[in-house]
């Protein structure tokens, strides 16, 4: 799978979809998302460094211009807060606090000026 597969399965388990449905929407088998959903569950452990300075998820306005973790590639992103209504519509709560939203599942933010 590639990195746009693996943010899709995530989103999709994130939804709470069945491990023979998301294999059905990415066109792969039951025990391939099994296995690829065991390696992301590994590599998010190992790859969940959110910055320290960042904030909960729960406290994102995204009206407002911030800067997000994504946690599938550990990268900072910049948020304009020109997509709040979908991110609104379309952004999925996962358990652990992070969100999953198109390609990205943010765990973390902060202002853009870092204050």
């Amino acid at each position: 799978m590639d990195r746009s597969d693996d943010r899709r399965l995530l989103e999709l388990r994130a939804a709470g979809r069945s491990t023979l449905s998301i294999a059905a929407a990415l066109r792969r088998s039951g025990s391939a998302v099994t296995g690829r959903l065991a390696i992301l569950r590994k590599h998010e452990k190992e790859m969940s460094n959110v910055p320290p300075e960042m904030r909960p998820m729960a406290t994102f306005d995204p009206s407002q211009p911030a800067v997000l973790h994504d946690r599938v590639i550990n990268q900072i992103e910049t948020w304009t807060g020109e997509q709040a209504t979908d991110y609104r519509e379309n952004a999925i709560i996962q358990p652990d606090g992070a969100v999953a939203w198109r390609d990205f599942v943010f765990d973390g933010w902060g202002n853009v000026l870092g204050g």
